[in-house]
């Protein structure tokens, strides 16, 4: 009876304590308090849910209305989200929660710390009060963040830093609104840039491509000879993904103030794209206005079409050497516009152009319109099958409309065997004329294998051109035609040895009257002989002129070499063309060697000869030695001149955080260091790197100091350490 009685009153006990629905309990660190089953079902999707896992020091769990409260060291797990925080709440069946105290939420995107947060498990969407957001590289501290979806994030009143340093960073933005697509760009307004406590730029708008390594600000002070004391600045701005640019500013002591600007453009529907570049100076030290104008662009039009253009306008030649910048373009010392229209076929290319040159008149001091082109349609075939028998046809063919303006000198150049242009006759326009061509070029291609590795290709083209000059004095008008033919015979004897035997012949078929081989242009033997084999490679080419004649002037400049016989063995030799040889050595797995020279033997003369030493010593410590040989031609005394540089280059990652790239050119000749760079590379901290160079070239020597963020634009040690600096 007694046992009877303490199991009732137990019972009665256990009720109160452990309602129907309700459960109470210290939490189990090594088993969840509370587990949603995987086999609900979600009534909007009609698929099973994923399980919610919760932890804490105290629990209630409503599993009819489907609700979560935890207190106390909580924790909750649910697919990649794990959420610790002092208090939460929770609807398993909307999957809404609220927490407060000592948030930490960590997904993919990131880390979210946090006072409070409304947050929705299943579609990643919410805010978090009090935020601080670590992205890597990335950091941002806020009044508040807002997840309208998992890709976006939006900050008020927020402070963004690439800094490991979170509490007392080297640099940070400070903006009032912060845009932030995971992943891909980061959108800022309002924007004032501290380097540590000291506000130093301000952007009203500024917007990063994460897949774009620009630095936002460029700061590059130094000194050269030629600019003085100089800082370059340069603002790198990226409105969208598609539109990048840059606002230059140089501040030189010696040549004043320059400005410029580049922009750049993604035409992604259109496959394609370009740039506007402009620079502007007006010179403190010559009173001289000079300027640099050049605008590219390259896209689609339709499938298969596409347009190509260019413009090119500047003030005068040197402007491209004198104005030095790292975001100069690279261009030609001519400018050369133009805009052509291609259309692209399986069997054919199409090519309609109009073009425009302008060469630079050292006695006007100003450039003047050489040429234009308008129209010229140029078509090409692609080799065309002709039967069975292993035949190939091609057709190209030209149609050129050229404008010659009035005043423009043409001369026509010849080159002798002996290596020497000389002017042969000169054409002084009066009058603007125009030039009409027209060029039809069929040709047949044969080839057939007559052993396995040993193949015979032949060639024969034929090109007819009509040429039509609108210039009174000009006597080349009329018709013009011409065959061609090649025939190369490649042999392979084994896996180490190589020739190729190659016949080229080209005829006019109407001469004129100073024409000494009877129109014939070409006719020559090329030859070249190759070995190779692990670690080695090493190749002979050489060439035989096999027409009757050559230049009587040329004749008459020869002389008995010492290894000639009279002047027939040197006629012989003059035809004969420089021997080309080329060797390439690995010495081992950390080092290599190059040899390249080119020998003529009628005058017994080394023309170029180049060697180099490479060695690498992993990525702490490379070298390189080299030595280049060049017989120059001296046209005011007639005679060469042997120049030979040696050169020597070092890079040296000395620590982890500090590298130095040395190289070396040093004039045999004339004893004198022809140049001289140096570059000094350090990562300050774990965000800011600087670099520091400099350079010495003949008279012109300068020196430049760079800093910049590494988040943003890799060290060369952060390029050989990735596994150390990962941004």
């Amino acid at each position: 009876m007694r046992k009877t009685r303490s199991w009732i009153i137990s019972t009665v006990l256990l009720l109160f304590i452990f309602p129907l629905g309700v459960a109470e309990a210290a939490v189990n660190p090594a088993a969840p308090a509370v587990k949603t089953e995987s086999a609900v079902i979600d009534p909007a999707t009609g698929k099973k849910k994923d399980p919610i896992d919760c932890f804490g020091d105290h629990i209630e769990y409503d599993e009819l209305n489907g609700t979560i409260y935890a207190k106390g060291n909580v924790r909750l797990l649910y697919k990649d989200i794990t959420l610790t925080c002092d208090e939460i709440r929770l609807s398993t069946k909307s999957e809404d929660l609220e927490a407060s105290g000592h948030i930490l939420l960590i997904e993919n995107s990131g880390k979210i710390k946090g006072d409070s947060i409304k947050y929705n498990l299943k579609k990643k969407l919410g805010f978090v009060n009090n935020v601080e957001y670590d992205k890597e590289p990335w950091f941002f501290k806020g009044k508040r963040i807002e997840r309208p979806d998992p890709k976006n994030a939006n900050m008020e009143e927020s402070i963004a830093t690439t800094c490991n340093d979170h509490e007392h960073p080297h640099y940070k933005l400070v903006s009032g609104r912060i845009h932030l697509l995971v992943d891909e760009k980061i959108e800022c307004w309002d924007t004032v840039v501290y380097l540590g406590d000291i506000p130093i730029f301000y952007f009203p708008y500024y917007y990063k491509d994460f897949k774009n390594g620009s630095s936002p600000l460029s700061l590059r002070p130094g000194y050269s000879s030629y600019e003085g004391a100089f800082l370059k600045i340069a603002y790198n701005y990226e409105l969208t993904n598609d539109l990048t640019g840059s606002l230059l500013l140089d501040l030189m002591s010696v040549k004043g103030i320059g400005y410029g600007f580049k922009q750049n453009y993604n035409l992604v529907g259109l496959n394609g794209g370009g740039s506007l570049y402009s620079y502007y100076i007006n010179e403190a030290d010559t009173l001289n206005s000079r300027w640099n104008v050049n605008f590219e662009h390259h896209s689609d039009i339709v499938k298969d079409l596409n347009v190509v253009a260019r413009l090119d306008y500047f003030s005068d030649q040197a402007v491209l050497n004198d104005l030095y910048s790292s975001y100069y373009p690279v261009m030609a010392s001519y400018i050369n516009s133009y805009i052509a229209f291609t259309k692209t076929d399986p069997s054919y290319t199409g090519t309609l152009a109009l073009q425009r040159q302008d060469n630079w008149d050292s006695s006007a001091f100003e450039y003047k319109m050489t040429s234009a082109t308008a129209p010229s349609f140029k078509f090409q075939s692609n080799q065309l099958s002709l039967g069975s028998a292993g035949f190939y046809g091609a057709l190209n063919g030209e149609l050129t409309r050229y404008y010659v303006p009035s005043s423009m000198t043409l001369a026509a150049v010849s080159t002798s065997i002996t290596g020497v242009t000389n002017v042969a006759t000169t054409l002084v326009t009066n009058n603007d004329f125009f030039n009409t061509k027209f060029t039809l070029n069929p040709s047949l291609l044969y080839s057939f294998q007559y052993y396995p590795g040993n193949t015979l290709s032949t060639s024969l083209a034929f090109s007819g051109s009509w040429l039509e000059l609108s210039d009174p004095g000009a006597d080349n008008q009329g018709l013009t035609a011409s065959v061609s033919e090649s025939m190369t015979l490649h042999n392979t004897f084994n896996q180490y040895v190589t020739t190729d035997l190659t016949h080229s012949f080209s005829q006019r078929l109407r001469t004129t009257a100073v024409d000494i081989n009877g129109g014939t242009d070409l006719n020559k033997l090329t030859g070249r002989l190759g070995f190779a084999a692990q670690g080695f490679s090493l190749s002979f080419t050489t060439g035989y002129d096999l027409r009757r004649n050559i230049d009587q002037a040329a004749i008459n400049t020869l002389e008995p070499t010492p290894l000639g016989n009279g002047l027939l063995n040197d006629l012989i030799k003059a035809r004969i063309d420089p021997l080309t040889a080329q060797l390439g050595l690995k010495l081992s797995e950390s080092s290599d060697a190059s040899i390249n020279t080119q020998y003529r033997l009628y005058d017994d003369r080394l023309l170029f000869g180049d060697i180099a030493f490479g060695f690498n010593r992993g990525q702490v410590f490379t070298y390189g030695l080299g030595g280049s040989y060049a017989a120059q031609f001296d046209y005011a005394n007639y005679v060469y001149q042997s120049l030979f540089d040696i050169s020597a280059n070092a890079a040296f990652n000395a620590t982890q955080d500090l590298r130095l790239d040395l190289t070396l050119k040093y004039d045999t000749v004339n004893r004198n260091v022809k140049e001289v760079r140096g570059k000094f590379t350090v990562n300050l901290t774990d965000c800011i790197a600087m670099d520091f160079s400099y350079m010495q070239s003949l008279s012109v020597h300068s020196l430049g100091l760079n800093i910049y963020l590494r988040a943003f634009s890799k060290t060369e040690l952060d390029k050989t350490a990735p596994e150390v600096f990962k941004y």
